[in-house]
């Protein structure tokens, strides 16, 4: 899959990562993988399935833990 490609290269180039997907044992799965091969990079999760169009959800699921980072590259 071309995100995880992507994912993996970010890490290998020493960029912390927030995963973002619907299923959250893939997420777990995922930063797991990462997180045997790049031991210093910081992997944070968040489910959510962005069908959901409640802007209320974004806020609380998604922006209230992002407010809280220094997010330098956005890949989608």
């Amino acid at each position: 899959m071309l995100i995880l490609a992507y994912a993996f290269e970010l890490a290998k180039h020493s960029f912390n990562l927030v995963l973002i997907s619907r299923t959250q044992q893939k997420l777990d799965k995922t930063a797991k993988e990462i997180r045997k091969k790049y031991p210093e990079i910081q992997v944070q999760t968040i489910a959510f399935d962005f069908k959901n169009s409640n802007v209320e959800d974004y806020e609380k699921i998604i922006f209230s833990k992002l407010d809280k980072l220094d997010i330098g590259l956005l890949v989608n």
